[in-house]
């Protein structure tokens, strides 16, 4: 089956920023409500329970990545059967995953008194809170969850957004609606899984109106089932790496610091910058990852490793640039926002752009490596810095504090994740050196880090108003002074310092000749 990986990018990607517009807005809409009427007790809380479903979640084993990788060759090549095969398997073992959930859920629940240090809210009972929370992330295992695989591997997750961009905003209105007139918080949780539900069941039905002919029915080939356990085998691994290099922060800070839920929610508001910016990348990452996996499977290495440079190149310009916003925005915005929950440290910002530049810069290596199938080959990397940052995390936060949490997963990404992941990409799959592809990547960051300088420099120029109403107005001016510094300086910086070097031709003339087809396609 020839799948137009083109068009349905472009669908993939404007579908996806359209959902992170929603699913930006609303929440900071919803999370500046709470700390305004209720307090950080409660985002603390909500954080801190996120972190540890998070940690539960790792029974899924990264089965749902290893599915869709496995429907990308019996869908390219009209194997009905074999997809119909492979989504039994799926809805099957999604059923007992959500059963483990609710198990070992339910099993964490006697330690609370040894993880929830700080002083909950009087009307909060902590155990019925946290029922919901669990629901919610064991619900969609039982209805549909399964189906979306088969959204992932057609390029059509604009549908999936789709749904989700609906759903959230019903979901995130009523919220907002609960919080403004009754201020329940209960009420307000219990949203969410109506929400997860909904969005399920509708995704569900959009798949068996695009795609009628697959059900759940028959049995996967031992042959197929072999390579799907090896490679939920270092899936497992992986996502061993994913959840403590990314979710045991708030655990800690909870264990490790006083007031813990301030902590966590002064953490959690610099976090969800990040992650809001991430948003938007990731809107793109997901819209063309099925894409990869189909070329992968269709083109040569050679011209395979041509689009990577590409992409990488492309990548890293558009982390750079953010990252750049980021350091010189960051405080401001903080300070207009939430300014009872500042970090007064310009070390800790410099430690989140770092954290935001590194993760976010290493999409191209991990997209590639994923779609060629590279999961048991490199299933020690994420056990090695897993144990870095774990051990790092505890050491580190007891010495320098809220920098030493941070630090931890700069410095487990940076020295073991990426460079790992950047060999064994390059030995098993392009098998060539990864040189040039390093020297490239080392020239990005020198020059990210010189247009951060230069950028914040310029914008240090303007002043940062103190907080405080009387002073809200100027301070939203000289705020989006500085973001009309931060739009125009570093597109021209980058621009002259790339024009000449190959990968940036290409990849300016990539982005020239996809507005050029776009504007024409608008005047059709």
């Amino acid at each position: 089956m020839q799948i137009d990986r083109s068009k349905n990018s472009v669908r993939n990607i404007v579908s996806g920023l359209i959902s992170q517009l929603v699913t930006l807005i609303l929440p900071f809409v919803i999370r500046t409500i709470i700390l305004q009427t209720l307090g950080a007790a409660y985002t603390g809380l909500g954080g801190l329970y996120s972190s540890i479903l998070q940690v539960l979640s790792l029974t899924e084993l990264g089965f749902a990545t290893a599915m869709v990788f496995s429907m990308y060759k019996p869908i390219a090549e009209d194997n009905t059967e074999l997809v119909c095969a492979l989504l039994k398997l799926y809805r099957d073992v999604y059923r007992v995953i959500g059963a483990v959930i609710m198990v070992l859920g339910l099993a964490v629940m006697p330690f609370f008194n040894y993880i929830i240090t700080d002083e909950v809210p009087p009307d909060i009972d902590v155990y019925l809170l946290y029922l919901i929370y669990l629901f919610n992330t064991a619900v969609s295992y039982f209805l549909f969850a399964y189906k979306s695989s088969i959204l992932t591997a057609h390029v059509r997750s604009d549908v999936s957004t789709n749904i989700t961009t609906i759903t959230c905003f019903l979901q995130y209105g009523v919220q907002i609606l609960i919080l403004c007139v009754w201020k329940n918080y209960y009420a307000y949780i219990l949203v969410t899984p109506a929400a997860t539900i909904l969005a399920n069941y509708l995704r569900s039905r959009a798949v068996d109106k695009l795609y009628p002919q697959y059900t759940c029915r028959g049995k996967v080939d031992k042959a197929s089932l072999s390579v799907i356990k090896k490679n939920i085998g270092g899936l497992f691994l992986h996502r061993i790496g994913s959840v403590v290099v990314n979710a045991t922060d708030n655990i800690v800070i909870a264990i490790f610091f006083e007031r813990s839920f301030f902590e966590v929610t002064r953490y959690g508001n610099y976090y969800y910058i990040v992650t809001a910016v991430s948003g938007f990348l990731i809107a793109i990452y997901n819209a063309i990852s099925a894409g990869v996996g189909n070329a992968v499977t269709t083109k040569t290495k050679e011209e395979n490793y041509r689009d990577f440079m590409k992409f990488s190149f492309l990548n890293l310009l558009l982390v750079g640039w953010c990252t750049v916003c980021l350091s010189s925005l960051y405080q401001h915005f903080m300070t207009i926002w939430a300014p009872d929950y500042l970090y007064e440290q310009y070390l800790t910002v410099l430690l989140f752009c770092a954290y935001f530049y590194i993760y976010r810069g290493r999409a191209m290596t991990t997209s590639y490596k994923s779609a060629a199938g590279i999961y048991w080959e490199d299933k020690f990397c994420p056990l090695v810095s897993s144990a870095v940052n774990l051990v790092l995390d505890v050491v580190l936060a007891q010495i320098v504090g809220i920098n030493g949490v941070i630090l931890a997963t700069v410095v487990s990404m940076l020295f073991v994740e990426a460079p790992w992941e950047i060999a064994m990409l390059f030995r098993l799959y392009f098998k060539r050196s990864p040189k040039e592809f390093l020297l490239r990547q080392t020239l990005y960051f020198v020059v990210t880090v010189l247009c951060g300088a230069l950028t914040f420099l310029l914008c240090s120029l303007l002043p940062m108003p103190a907080a405080g109403e009387e002073r809200a107005l100027m301070s939203f001016v000289w705020f989006f002074c500085k973001l009309a510094i931060c739009a125009v300086f570093p597109a021209v910086f980058y621009v002259l310092c790339y024009r000449r070097l190959p990968e940036g031709k290409a990849g300016f003339g990539f982005i020239l000749q996809y507005l050029k087809r776009r504007l024409s396609h608008g005047k059709q």
